[in-house]
């Protein structure tokens, strides 16, 4: 009797501290972990490790969205400053109303535009609603598509853009996304080259 009181102690004991450890993160507590000395490849001591596993991914998931949604506030402060100080110099009189000025506020409202998507895409990613639409895509094509609406922005740097790619390449690929990708690359490079 004694000994199946101990076994069933000594079995419940792990089970126990992950099912306390598994409410804590439920609860929003991803520091939380199973305390385990064994190193054994029994069933109990692989779900302890597997559990530490899984909460150490979503903690570090976690830190990546905070990071994440920590850019594109930053990143949504500076379009924000310059219509806000360039409407106000138009409003003032300090700049008069030419179409270099109108250009730049549209540049600053575009940008605006591309991180709201951004944070409406990283939000569908989030809650899994995020669906692609795959289509085979001359991959080749696309990117020279891309980086010719970059012209402009790279000859404004004195940066020369020249596409490269020795063959065409067809993939199935969701068009929309791959665009994005390729042009906040673009964008990146030539920002700061």
């Amino acid at each position: 009797m004694g000994i199946a009181a101990y076994l069933a102690w000594r079995l419940a004991r792990p089970l126990t501290a992950v099912s306390k450890a598994a409410r804590l993160v439920a609860e929003g507590d991803l520091r939380a972990r199973v305390q385990t000395k064994s190193r054994g490849k029994d069933e109990i001591t692989q779900l302890l490790h597997d559990f530490n596993g899984m909460a150490d991914s979503l903690e570090k998931l976690e830190t990546e969205r905070k990071a994440t949604m920590s850019t594109i506030a930053h990143e949504l402060r500076t379009p924000m400053t310059v219509l806000q100080g360039r409407l106000a110099a138009l409003r003032d009189g300090v700049f008069e109303v030419t179409p270099a000025e109108i250009s730049i506020l549209l540049q600053q409202t575009e940008m605006l535009t591309r991180l709201a998507e951004d944070l409406r895409v990283l939000s569908l990613v989030e809650v899994g609603k995020m669906s692609l639409e795959l289509t085979e895509v001359n991959i080749t094509q696309l990117v020279s598509d891309v980086a010719r609406g970059f012209e402009p922005q790279a000859k404004s740097k004195n940066v020369k853009l020249n596409v490269c790619l020795p063959y065409m390449l067809t993939l199935l690929v969701d068009s929309t996304r791959l665009r994005q990708i390729v042009a906040n690359l673009l964008d990146n490079a030539i920002k700061f080259t």
